[in-house]
Formats: structure tokens, C-alpha cells, sequence
């Protein structure tokens, strides 16, 4: 039960928090600040209990049978500590970003909200409760994304908003024709369907309506048009949407359905594990082509994300512990890599600085900003000393164990691009022709957090044992429980 009082406190916290900031702006960034560290030490302190089984606790029953229900298993720990460590230096990024701005508490409000929405997703524990999450983070995060009023604001908003509610109603669907297969909707340990022969392809069709519907937001292809639209909001917001909250949830919804709704011994049976495969190599491929071709720096990172998405899935699908443990360490990778780069990429939009070729010649002006640069994209790529490559390395071994030799391919193909379209950025700025400008004095609170992640990021890989070792249990009680 202490538990339970925690996972409540971490959900309610923020938005509470978030109504007494746009209330005192006075004390909005104590507050701000506050909140986030508050909630991350009560993720923290469920780390053992996560590790200990699978636990579920009621917190509401409705008259039609339909339950608001909690969880906690190893998956669920991962993805609110990514969420809520991660949220502590977006927010101080975004108050030094943001603290001019004249609608500021409005962006805050709604900006605490969201961690409420995303540790919703993580504590759910049964599909009822994944989806009215689900659906808050997609309302919660609207106005963040059209903040700056501005026409490609809006068309980003649109689009958000259409894709988003687009894949609330697949998963609903889905919802729906799991009340054929399933004796309730709470989530179960090995998967709570109950699938007979005559029912396989339903079975099936209510997989890909699972899959495409939290693809949307995992910006899985074809359903990834949104996420570079979506570059017109605040970099503050970027990093939310692309390290955070929004794409892992997509990518943390999937995991959940594989896992804990069908199981590894239905999936098996299903025969799908193909399809998956070829949709997340088609989305690894896709996303880093896209990268390749684009100029502008937000958006090159926003085809970046949608690529790594396909890594995510990709671990989930493949019928190994080593795949699913590659995928739980690039939860973690991932988030650091790329909220450190969109910290970056935003200090070099305020500058002016929006494509790759206006990089030339800015490193020693810029020399903390383009460091992080350095060690995120070496970490992205999968270079030692970076987590990066120790993720990939699992993701390697994965394949090797499945005898998936067309994975292996597409891993070394993947990498091989993602070296095309981040070492540019760096060669343009330290060895392209210099510029005669001082080294720019940049807030701390801007600079600081990305280079610290990165810095976070290298150490991971230099000494990746508490993260292995993590993945690795999550990854066998996630497959046994």
C-alpha cells in the first residue's frame, strides 16, 4: 500500500503544482523546479518494490464494471524514471528559455500537466487507465505545441491534434474487441488474453490496431508526418516531445501491449513477429534517410527520433531477452542523447542558427554547446565510450541470438547514416573557416543541462554495469512475470 500512496502522489503532484504556478509567478520556478525533483525521488524510491514482481492496486470502480487501476513491474519503473529524471533539467532549461516569455505561466501550467499525463501512462495498469492517460498527454500537450500562435504553429497543431486523436481511436477500437478476448481489462502477468483457435485473426487485427494506434505517437512510418511539423513549437517543447514524454509513451504503449496484454508465448503462436520486425526496419531506414536529407537542424533531429522509435519497437519484437533488454537501456540512451542535442539546437535557434550549413565555423564561439553536439552525436551513432553503442551492442546481439542476419544489415546501415548526418554538424563547426567572434557567455541555465546529459551519457558508457544489470532483470521479469 506505501506504494500505491506513492504512485498517487507522483500522478497528482504535478498538476497540482502546476495550477498553484500559474497562480504565483512569483514562485513559479521554485515551484517548477520543486515539483520535479520531489516527484523523481518517489520514482526513486519504488525502484525496489518494481524489481520484486508485479503489483496492482484499484483506485476506483465505476458502476459499469470499469476500474482506474495502478501498477508497478520493472517496465513501469523504467519509463517514470526516464520520464521524471529527465523532466528535472527540461525544466530548468525551459524556465531560462521561456522566462521572457509574457505567456510563461500558461506554458508552465501545461508543461507540469504533461508530467502528470506521462506518469499516468507508466502507473497504468489496465488498458482503461492507459487510455484516459493516454488521451490527457495528447490534449495536455497541445498547447504547449502551438505556445508561439504563429501559422506554422498552428498547422502544427493541427496536424498534432489529428494524429493524435487518429490513434486514440484505433487504440479504443482495439479496446473494444479486447472485451472478446480477455476476461477484464486489467493487465496481467505473461499477457491477460484468452485466445482460441477460432479467434487467431482476431487476435491479430487487434495487434496492428494496438500497434499503429500507439505508433502514431511513436511516429512509426507511415504515421510519423507530425513529429517534424511539430519543430514549430519552443525547443522546450521539442525535448518533451522527443526525448520525453510523447514518443516514448507511443513506444512504451507497444511494449506494454506486447508484453502484457499478449505475452511472448501468444505472439508466438500469432506469427507476427515478422511483420513487426519489418515495420520497425522500415522506420529505423526511413527516419535516418529523412535525416540525411534535411537542412533544417530541429527538424534533422525530429527524423533522427522517428528512427531510434523503430529501435524501440524493434527490441520489443524480437523473440529475445537480449532485444528486449537492448530496448530497455535505449529508453534510458536515447533520452539522454537526444534532450542534450535539442538543448543545444534550441541555444543555436535563439542565435539565429537554424540549418546545418549556418554551424560553419561556430565551435569556438559556441565551444559548450558544440561539446555536447560532439559527445550526443557520438552517442548516437554507437561510438565507444558513449551508452550509445552499448544499446546498439545488445540490439547486435539480439539479432545474432534470432539469427536475424536482415536486423544486423539494417543496424549497420542505420548507423553508417546516423554518421552521414550528425558528423557534418560537428566538422562544419570546428573545422570549417572559423569565425573571428569572441566565445559567446550563454545562461546556465541553458548551456549547462545539455552538456551535463551528455557528460551523464558518457559516463553511462564508460561504466554501463547499474544499467545493464537493470535491463537485464527488468528484461527476464518482464518475460516471465
Amino acid at each position: 500500500m506505501p506504494e500505491a500512496i506513492s504512485i498517487v502522489a507522483c500522478i497528482l503532484l504535478p498538476v497540482l503544482a502546476g495550477i498553484i504556478a500559474y497562480a504565483t509567478p512569483k514562485w513559479r520556478s521554485a515551484i517548477v523546479v520543486t515539483t520535479t525533483l520531489v516527484v523523481a525521488g518517489l520514482v526513486l524510491s519504488l525502484y525496489p518494490a518494481s524489481f520484486a514482481g508485479h503489483t496492482t492496486h484499484t483506485l476506483f470502480q465505476g458502476v459499469t464494471g470499469l476500474k482506474l487501476v495502478i501498477q508497478l513491474d520493472p517496465l513501469t519503473w523504467l519509463f517514470a524514471f526516464v520520464a521524471s529524471m529527465l523532466w528535472i533539467p527540461a525544466s530548468i532549461y525551459a524556465l531560462a528559455y521561456m522566462g521572457n516569455d509574457e505567456r510563461a505561466g500558461r506554458f508552465f501550467a501545461f508543461y507540469l500537466i504533461s508530467l502528470t499525463a506521462t506518469l499516468g501512462i507508466a502507473f497504468a495498469g489496465s488498458l482503461v487507465t492507459l487510455y484516459l492517460f493516454y488521451e490527457m498527454l495528447t490534449l495536455v500537450t497541445f498547447p504547449l505545441v502551438v505556445h508561439s500562435g504563429g501559422p506554422d504553429a498552428k498547422r502544427a497543431g493541427r496536424a498534432y491534434i489529428s494524429y493524435g486523436l487518429f490513434g486514440a481511436g484505433l487504440i479504443l477500437l482495439a479496446i473494444g474487441l479486447t472485451s472478446m478476448l480477455a476476461p477484464s481489462f486489467t493487465f496481467a502477468p505473461g499477457g491477460m488474453l484468452v485466445v482460441g483457435a477460432a479467434q487467431m485473426q482476431l487476435a491479430r487485427a487487434v495487434l496492428l490496431l494496438f500497434v499503429f494506434g500507439f505508433g502514431v505517437k511513436a511516429a512509426i512510418v507511415p504515421f510519423h508526418r507530425w513529429l517534424p511539423l511539430a519543430m514549430a513549437a519552443p525547443t522546450p517543447v521539442s525535448a518533451l516531445l522527443h526525448a520525453v514524454a510523447v514518443v516514448n509513451a507511443g513506444s512504451y504503449g507497444i511494449l506494454r501491449i506486447l508484453h502484457t496484454v499478449y505475452g511472448r508465448a501468444l505472439l508466438t503462436r500469432l506469427g507476427m513477429t515478422p511483420i513487426l520486425v519489418a515495420l520497425a526496419c522500415v522506420t529505423i531506414i526511413a527516419g535516418s534517410i529523412w535525416a540525411l536529407r534535411e537542412q533544417h537542424l530541429k527538424r534533422r533531429l525530429a527524423y533522427s527520433t522517428i528512427s531510434q522509435m523503430g529501435y524501440l519497437l524493434l527490441g520489443g519484437v524480437l523473440p529475445s531477452p537480449l532485444g528486449l533488454q537492448a530496448t530497455l537501456l535505449h529508453f534510458l540512451n536515447h533520452g539522454l542523447l537526444k534532450i542534450a542535442l535539442f538543448f543545444s539546437v534550441g541555444i543555436l535557434n535563439q542565435k539565429g542558427i537554424t540549418t546545418v550549413n549556418e554551424v560553419q565555423g561556430m565551435g569556438k564561439k559556441y565551444p559548450l554547446v558544440f561539446a555536447t553536439i560532439t559527445l550526443s552525436s557520438l552517442g548516437m551513432v554507437g561510438i565507444v565510450p558513449m551508452n550509445g553503442f552499448v544499446s546498439k551492442w545488445f540490439y547486435l546481439q539480439g539479432a545474432l541470438e534470432t539469427n536475424s542476419y536482415i536486423v544486423i544489415a539494417v543496424l549497420a546501415l542505420s548507423s553508417i547514416l546516423n554518421a552521414f548526418y550528425f558528423f557534418p554538424i560537428v566538422s562544419k563547426a570546428f573545422f570549417g573557416k572559423q569565425s573571428t567572434e569572441k566565445p559567446v557567455k550563454l545562461q546556465r541555465g541553458l548551456a549547462l543541462p545539455g552538456f551535463v546529459i551528455a557528460c551523464c551519457s558518457l559516463l553511462l558508457g564508460i561504466s554501463p554495469h547499474w544499467a545493464v544489470t537493470m535491463a537485464a532483470k527488468a528484461a527476464a521479469l518482464i518475460s516471465t512475470i
